[in-house]
Formats: C-alpha cells, sequence, structure tokens
C-alpha cells in the first residue's frame, strides 16, 4: 500500500501545476460550510508538498497559465495539452509558452 500511494503522490511536476490551479480557483462562499472549504485547500496543499517544493520554473508556468484563464482560453488549453504530453527529456516550459503567446500576440 505505501508503495502504492507514494508511487501516485510523486506522480511530478504536471500533477503539481494543475494541483496548485485547482487551489488558486478555490473560493470561500457563504452558501458553503466554511470548514469544508478550508479542509480542501488543505488536502490540496497537502497533495502539493507531498510530491515536492515547485521549482521556480514550475510556479512561473503556473502563474502564465493562471494568468490566460479569462482572455486566452483557447491557448491555454494548448498549452496544458502540451505540458501533459511534454517528458523530462522533451520539457515544456516557461519559454515554450512564450513562444506560443509570441505567435498568438501577431495573430
Amino acid at each position: 500500500w505505501s508503495a502504492l500511494k507514494s508511487r501516485h503522490e510523486k506522480v511530478g511536476p504536471i500533477a503539481q501545476i494543475i494541483l496548485i490551479q485547482q487551489g488558486l480557483a478555490v473560493k470561500y462562499k457563504r452558501t458553503e460550510r466554511l470548514s469544508t472549504t478550508s479542509t480542501h485547500l488543505t488536502e490540496l496543499i497537502r497533495r502539493i508538498y507531498v510530491i515536492g517544493l515547485p521549482k521556480e520554473e514550475d510556479f512561473l508556468t503556473i502563474l502564465m497559465l493562471n494568468a490566460m484563464s479569462e482572455d486566452l482560453p483557447h491557448v491555454r488549453n494548448h498549452i496544458a495539452n502540451s505540458l501533459a504530453t511534454s517528458t523530462s527529456s522533451a520539457p515544456y516550459g516557461p519559454s515554450n509558452i512564450r513562444a506560443r503567446l509570441d505567435v498568438e500576440q501577431q495573430l
């Protein structure tokens, strides 16, 4: 069980990016129990830090994706797909995102 749990908790920076984005999207609402939201945030943070401390490039990627959410959702989706298919030997990071944004700016 411990090996299986460890394997799923240490899935890497892509999972960590997704978890941090989920955390940034959480909002307290008066119509819901505030303690439930706090518990949800606590669980997300636990899962984020079990993976390890976010690297600077990973956190920049998260912020860049978050900044696209309103006006550039199609670009964000394209980048998210590219991130999901990236590997350690062919990473996709902030420089790739900047290049994709440059293309978008020219359109």
